[in-house]
This record gives structure tokens, C-alpha cells and sequence, in this order.
């Protein structure tokens, strides 16, 4: 049997999750600065603020600036 959510074996559609949004979440992106040191932090922690297909908003805490 292969897996199936229950909104699919019920519709036999897959459930529209465009609608769904998850916000204000710990997310860490790549450090991009140039002569990083080998013991350097190579990400920078931020809040996820929205997300959209291949497109995010983030907060960075440090510098308290959007990104």
C-alpha cells in the first residue's frame, strides 16, 4: 500500500497547502563575508519572517536588519 495522507485516500486529491504559513521561526543563512577564518561562523541566525515558493524574509538578530 503506498502512503496516502488522509485528506487524499478520502478526496483522491492531494490537499491545497498554499495557504499555510509558518512565521517567526530560528532559521540560520549563509555568511557570505569575505576572509572568513577557517574557525569563523559560517552561518548568521535570523527570524523567518514569511516564505513564498523560492522566496523568504528574514530578520537578522545581531544586526536587527532585514534580509
Amino acid at each position: 500500500m503506498q502512503f496516502k495522507t488522509p485528506y487524499k485516500a478520502l478526496n483522491n486529491i492531494k490537499p491545497d497547502i498554499t495557504n499555510i504559513k509558518v512565521f517567526r521561526l530560528i532559521a540560520y543563512y549563509k555568511n557570505k563575508a569575505i576572509g572568513l577564518k577557517k574557525l569563523d561562523p559560517r552561518a548568521r541566525k535570523a527570524i523567518l519572517l514569511r516564505f513564498r515558493s523560492n522566496l523568504y524574509r528574514l530578520y537578522n538578530i545581531d544586526s536587527k536588519r532585514l534580509t
